[in-house]
C-alpha cells in the first residue's frame, strides 16, 4: 500500500474533525429577550420591573422587583400561555397552556417555585401583602426543558396569576424567549 499526499491530507483532515469534535461541547441555555408588562391598557395590584437575566449552564439567574398595591387573597390561579413562532416572529401559533390551580401552597413547599420564592429578601406568602418584594439571584433550573426540541423555534409567553373567587387578574406579563445552542471548546 503506498501513501500519496491527497491521502495524507485526507487522513490528516480526518484527524483534525475528531479532535475538533472531541473537544467541543455543545451547551444549550433558555435566553429571555424581553419581559413587560401585558400591554392590554389594564393596571394590576401585581406589578414586576427591573428585569435582568443571565445564563449558567442550564440555570437561568434572574433578578427583579415586584410591586404589590393592594393585598391579594388567594387560592391564586397560575397560567403561562405559550406560543410557537417563526425565528422573525412573523406568525405565532398556540401551542400550549401550563396552569396551576393554587399557587398559594407552593409559597411554602420545597418546589421549583418554592425554592425561587425562598430566597427572596421578604417572604411572600398567601394572602400577599402590601409591598416591595426584590428578588436577586434566583436561580431557575431549566434542565428538564432544555432537552425538548425547541431552538428551531421564537417562543412569545404570558403569565397571568388570577384570583380564583372572583375571578380577577392580578398579575399579568409577556416575554420573548428562545433556546440557543453554543458551543465550548475544551482545552486537550
Amino acid at each position: 500500500m503506498s501513501f500519496n499526499e491527497e491521502t495524507l491530507w485526507i487522513g490528516l483532515f480526518y484527524l483534525f474533525c475528531l479532535i475538533n469534535c472531541l473537544s467541543t461541547t455543545i451547551y444549550k441555555y433558555f435566553h429571555v429577550n424581553q419581559m413587560i408588562a401585558c400591554r392590554d391598557g389594564k393596571t394590576y395590584p401585581i406589578n414586576s420591573f427591573h428585569y435582568s437575566f443571565r445564563n449558567e449552564a442550564s440555570l437561568l439567574v434572574m433578578n427583579s422587583t415586584l410591586e404589590v398595591t393592594e393585598d391579594i387573597q388567594g387560592p391564586l390561579k397560575h397560567s403561562v400561555i405559550l406560543h410557537r413562532c417563526t425565528m422573525d416572529y412573523s406568525s405565532c401559533e398556540y401551542f400550549n397552556e401550563l396552569v396551576q390551580d393554587d399557587i398559594c401552597p407552593s409559597f411554602d413547599e420545597p418546589t421549583f417555585m418554592g425554592a425561587f420564592l425562598e430566597t427572596n429578601e421578604k417572604k411572600l406568602k398567601c394572602p400577599v401583602k402590601i409591598g416591595t418584594y426584590r428578588f436577586t439571584n434566583i436561580k431557575w433550573n431549566f434542565s428538564r426543558i432544555l432537552t425538548a426540541p425547541a431552538e428551531n423555534y421564537r417562543w412569545n409567553t404570558k403569565t397571568i396569576i388570577e384570583q380564583v373567587k372572583n375571578q380577577r387578574i392580578v398579575y399579568c406579563v409577556a416575554g420573548k424567549v428562545r433556546f440557543n445552542r453554543s458551543r465550548s471548546r475544551k482545552v486537550l
